[in-house]
């Protein structure tokens, strides 16, 4: 599982922190960008489908263009309640965009899932509504090959950027994180995914996930946010984190997309410190040696 895709073209592997707030509206807006006219009709490339169900939202016909698009073939379907078709914590709000049908003046979009369990992003839109029924058009998603195709290029990304990239629920629980993860903290990816982001946090800044946590449910955008994490070792690993919302097909909070870095100010302190603690390591012993052959000298000289 990967984070949402967020205009990937647009991410900078070597400054990710300046881009983070841009990182999910930008892939966004790859997701949500219309085909142009490529000689086809609109009606070609969107492949609709249509459906009936009744009041209680029970399936009553499923033609064959929708069996294409979901898989689901009329005997698997009909009679089953069309939200259960959405994921489990989608489906009581999609009931309720369902209820509204020939109100809704916008199509629905969702991901739904296929038999396999996979999902695919559609659209449905009311076409039709009496008292007994009501008929939507489905369709796949015009832009979704384009979305799986900046999918893949996130994905590549992910894997080769030296960055730390994580994805969270609302609660902080990491569900992906990219492959540099686990070396840039001293674990195993495994280790990771399923895990809340505060228990990264040393001992002394857990105290610091609320707050982050509280900003992270109200949608904003965290920018070089300086925290210090557990490196698997036991020491600290000076941190700077940037939190960008992500929301789901139907613009819900579902996380946050979380980027990190070393804080390279800490990293080139810490050499400075080093290289001037090794400095007057290296004075104190010529001044030592500076005395030892005065001392001799002096020796020398009486014996004379």
């Amino acid at each position: 599982m990967r984070p949402t895709p967020a205009g990937a073209f647009a991410y900078v592997v070597k400054r990710p922190l300046e881009q983070a707030e841009q990182l999910l509206p930008i892939l966004a807006d790859a997701a949500n960008s219309q085909v142009k006219d490529s000689g086809e009709s609109i009606q070609a490339v969107r492949n609709e489908g249509l459906l009936r169900v009744d009041a209680a939202l029970s399936i009553l016909s499923w033609d064959s263009t929708c069996s294409t698009l979901l898989r689901w073939e009329p005997s698997q379907i009909e009679g089953r309640a069309l939200p259960e078709l959405a994921q489990p914590h989608r489906r009581e709000e999609f009931r309720a965009a369902l209820s509204r049908g020939a109100n809704l003046k916008d199509a629905i979009r969702l991901r739904l899932v296929m038999p396999d369990e996979r999902t695919r992003i559609i659209e449905l839109r009311c076409v039709g509504a009496d008292q007994e029924s009501t008929t939507w058009a489905m369709s796949g998603a015009a832009d979704t090959l384009r979305a799986q195709q900046a999918l893949q290029v996130v994905d590549a990304l992910l894997d080769a950027t030296r960055d730390m990239v994580l994805s969270q629920d609302l609660e902080g629980v990491i569900h992906t994180c990219s492959r540099s993860v686990g070396p840039l903290l001293g674990r195993g990816n495994d280790e990771i995914v399923g895990r809340n982001i505060g228990e990264l946090f040393s001992q002394e800044q857990r105290d610091t996930v609320g707050p982050i946590l509280g900003a992270v449910r109200k949608g904003r955008v965290i920018r070089d946010l300086e925290v210090v994490f557990e490196h698997g070792d036991g020491s600290d690993l000076p941190m700077r984190l940037s939190l960008a919302p992500l929301r789901d097909e139907m613009g819900g909070l579902i996380g946050a997309c979380v980027i990190g870095s070393p804080r390279e100010d800490v990293a080139e302190e810490g050499q400075t410190q080093r290289e001037r603690l090794l400095l007057e390591e290296r004075n104190t012993r010529l001044q030592e040696d500076n005395q030892l052959l005065r001392a001799e000298l002096r020796a020398l000289r009486r014996g004379l």
